[in-house]
């Protein structure tokens, strides 16, 4: 849309007009910059909006929420016979493939040995 295309819209839709010109000079501002400048714009806007919720939640008296475990990955030693399991299958997988499968494997391993004993002690789940 050219800079003449927006009075076309006419004075009903000014909103819209202005909505139009701030996206483009957005569009614009971002494509001028360096992509480390734009990371610093992301990690500054993602700071803003986290400290927004974390107002939202105290104004509302709610507590803090609980740290996420964010995937940790388990011991090499946990993984190796899993890793060595998955290539005798002769799979085409990349590394993260192979380490997601492997760990996959060993955390249903670990959730049936709990079953088990948990069965073993009388308990139902």
């Amino acid at each position: 849309m050219t800079r003449d295309s927006y009075s076309e819209l006419g004075p009903e839709n000014a909103a819209e007009a202005r909505r139009l010109r701030g996206a483009k000079g957005g569009m614009t501002s971002m494509s001028n910059r360096t992509p480390e400048e734009r990371v610093a714009l992301a990690k500054k806007a993602a700071a803003a909006s986290a400290e927004a919720r974390r107002r939202r939640r105290e104004e509302a008296g709610l507590p803090e929420p609980k740290p996420r475990n964010r995937g940790t990955m388990p011991p090499a030693e946990q993984l190796e016979p899993y890793l060595r399991q998955i290539d005798a299958e002769g799979a085409e997988l990349t590394y993260d493939e192979r380490i997601r499968e492997a760990t996959l494997r060993l955390k249903r391993d670990v959730a049936s040995a709990a079953l088990i004993a948990l069965r073993a002690m009388g308990e139902q789940p």
